[in-house]
């Protein structure tokens, strides 16, 4: 394992830990220092990573048009998955598994984001979670970012 491989690994294992929080898990020191990592080091509350209806040109990005950010490509690690309600609305939804198939996103970097995460979170419903996850580009890790994804079960 090269060097920038070990250092990917580091950012996949803090943002983990960084994860338990969020979903419900030990609100432990650990857990709440490694999101810190994620927001002060990685200015991840300043990013997030959308697919499906909401990337650009698709039918819920004008939500986001607001935060006249900068956009970018990149891939996080996952499954795309049918749930319940999505295979009757007609959509999917990606689950977070470190190793997984890359699954393109595009991040939008605003720092207006950091203001606005408690509406997403009310709106996001239908099962999904704000987590953290890395963002690849083709040199490994590139961000961290919020990304609406399914819990894990």
């Amino acid at each position: 394992m090269g060097y920038a491989a070990v250092l990917d690994q580091g950012v996949y294992d803090l943002v983990e830990r960084a994860n338990v929080a969020r979903l419900g898990g030990m609100d432990d020191a650990d857990a709440r220092a490694a999101e810190g990592v994620c927001r002060d080091v990685f200015g991840s509350e300043s990013r997030v990573a959308v697919y499906g209806a909401f990337a650009p040109g698709e039918a819920k990005h004008y939500m986001l048009t607001p935060f006249r950010g900068v956009w970018t490509p990149g891939f996080v690690r996952g499954r795309l998955e049918h749930g319940p309600w999505s295979t009757a609305l007609g959509m999917t939804a990606i689950r977070l598994e470190g190793g997984a198939d890359r699954i393109p996103v595009h991040v939008l970097t605003a720092p207006m984001l950091d203001k606005a995460w408690g509406v997403f979170d009310a709106a996001s419903g239908l099962g999904f979670a704000r987590l953290l996850t890395p963002v690849e580009n083709s040199d490994g890790v590139a961000a961290i970012a919020n990304i609406f994804a399914l819990p894990d079960r």
